[in-house]
């Protein structure tokens, strides 16, 4: 739970359960990391009792607590934020100003994942809502952040194995998203690649380690991470923005861009059992 003291804004750690929390008038945001199929009804418990929120992804598991989610916020709009960290990577923000802004933008985005050992919870669809809505969520909604439009269209396939999926995602300025996901290779090699095409140039992220950006034969370093410090997916920047956004009484990511991304892969699984592509309609 974060606490405020003064003009500063303090985390406090506490073993305390929820509702504990929600009832101290000290505490000002509170950080929620449980499994999945919790997130949304606690989401909810929390602005109904006037605190800013972090919750990890997934928002939801179904479109209908999602929409649940939505009107309690519409009723109590405090800052809202998802795990949605790679937007908020140095990497990816160094990329998107390379970007031309009048130039519709394809995105490529793999991840070779590996497997997930027997019994995982979440892979239970009940509580961990499976991988798809637990981490292909992260890269619908790195998609949407760097199409930098509004998604009209979506169609995902399902590929045997573990977990394999294949989604395409159309935008309304033209722009277009490719995600291929899948847990069948080796986990030696890197497990995330992004490329984005636009106006005459490409943007390359290699694994959150290195990234360039290349238009003609000019190729300019967008930022190698230290080998020693490992990757940076942005976790930190993210939180610091959260904690900013909580002083302010701001939405890190806009309102409707969080909820209709948080949307996308339920989509995704609603056209990989229907067959078909969705229309979205925000």
């Amino acid at each position: 739970s974060a606490r405020s003291a003064g003009k500063r804004f303090e985390f406090a750690y506490t073993t305390s359960n929820l509702n504990e929390i929600l009832k101290d008038d000290v505490t000002d945001a509170v950080v929620i990391t449980t499994r999945h199929n919790d997130h949304a009804l606690h989401v909810q418990n929390a602005l109904k009792a006037g605190k800013h929120v972090f919750v990890e992804k997934p928002l939801a598991l179904t479109e209908e607590d999602l929409s649940a989610v939505y009107k309690t916020w519409k009723k109590n709009p405090k800052t809202l934020l998802v795990g949605f960290n790679r937007r908020f990577s140095p990497q990816v923000k160094a990329l998107l100003k390379k970007l031309p802004k009048d130039a519709p933008r394809q995105v490529l985005i793999r991840v070779n994942a590996g497997m997930l050992p027997k019994g995982n919870w979440q892979t239970d669809p009940n509580i961990g809502g499976g991988r798809l809505l637990g981490e292909v969520c992260h890269f619908t909604d790195l998609a949407y952040a760097l199409a930098g439009s509004t998604p009209t269209k979506l169609y995902a396939t399902q590929a045997k194995g573990q977990d394999n999926y294949s989604i395409s995602i159309d935008f309304i300025d033209g722009s277009t998203a490719q995600i291929f996901y899948t847990s069948d290779g080796s986990t030696s090699f890197s497990k995330e690649r992004i490329e984005v095409f636009s106006g005459g140039g490409v943007g390359v992220i290699d694994n959150f380690t290195k990234a360039f950006w290349q238009q003609g034969i000019s190729k300019q370093n967008l930022g190698r991470t230290n080998i020693l410090m490992g990757q940076d997916k942005g976790h930190k920047a993210e939180m610091e923005t959260f904690i900013n956004a909580c002083k302010l009484g701001e939405m890190p990511i806009p309102a409707d861009e969080l909820f209709l991304s948080s949307l996308l892969p339920i989509l995704a699984q609603k056209s990989i059992k229907s067959g078909e592509p969705i229309i979205i309609k925000g």
